[in-house]
């Protein structure tokens, strides 16, 4: 079973870092991730951009907001469950992945 992560993402610069860790260590065999970057001006794009792997698409394109930047991300995940995140909802010691099933 495949595993879609999406991170929707708007200048959130000092916590894009930690946002992808913690997807990067979820033990999940087939999984990919996407980045939904509705045009952050902040340098957050570049940090996901040097810290992006061969499982991570960084989408940079203008959005009308979180909600749209989500969708965008659900619509391209092939993945059979979606598991939603944010930079901007991370809690100290735990990730927040909230997951979909198709």
């Amino acid at each position: 079973m495949k595993l879609s992560v999406v991170i929707a993402v708007y200048n959130h610069r000092d916590m894009i870092a930690v946002a992808m860790d913690r997807v990067y260590v979820l033990s999940v065999a087939d999984m990919e991730h996407s980045i939904q970057n509705g045009g952050s001006r902040d340098g957050m794009a570049e940090i996901a951009h040097d810290r992006t792997g061969r499982e991570t698409q960084l989408r940079r394109e203008a959005d009308s907001g979180f909600y749209d930047a989500t969708n965008r991300g659900i619509r391209r995940a092939t993945g059979e469950v979606i598991g939603l995140t944010h930079s901007a909802g991370l809690h100290p010691g735990g990730s927040r992945v909230h997951a979909h099933w198709r």
